[in-house]
């Protein structure tokens, strides 16, 4: 019951992590920055209709932050916990998006990473 709750809850962020404007970038960089960390940037768009700047900034902050979670899940492999390791570094915020430095952080990261 937990787990159904949990994803009632995320869904409508899922969707708008998953769901970027057509022809647009979503993965800003990815990269090994130590023996230790892992960095991604990511970029998230704020939900479309919204007039309130609040609304957008946070839609688009969310939606950064689920996409960097979503990448990371693709580049690492099963098992590495990209949510418990992870943290958003630094927020940048533009015109109806956001972008997201997200640093991965674990001893020697790189034998994690997907082949």
């Amino acid at each position: 019951m937990k787990k159904l709750t949990l994803i009632m809850l995320l869904f409508p962020f899922i969707v708008m992590a998953q769901d970027a404007p057509s022809g647009k970038t979503v993965l800003i960089k990815a990269k090994l920055v130590n023996d230790n960390q892992y960095m991604i940037v990511a970029r998230g768009y704020s939900k479309p209709g919204l007039t309130d700047v609040l609304q957008k900034n946070g839609t688009a902050r969310e939606a950064a932050l689920m996409n960097a979670q979503l990448i990371a899940r693709d580049t690492f492999i099963v098992g590495f916990d990209v949510i418990q390791n992870g943290r958003a570094k630094k927020y940048t915020m533009g015109n109806g998006y956001a972008d997201v430095v997200y640093i991965l952080s674990y001893p020697k990261i790189k034998k994690y990473l997907r082949k």
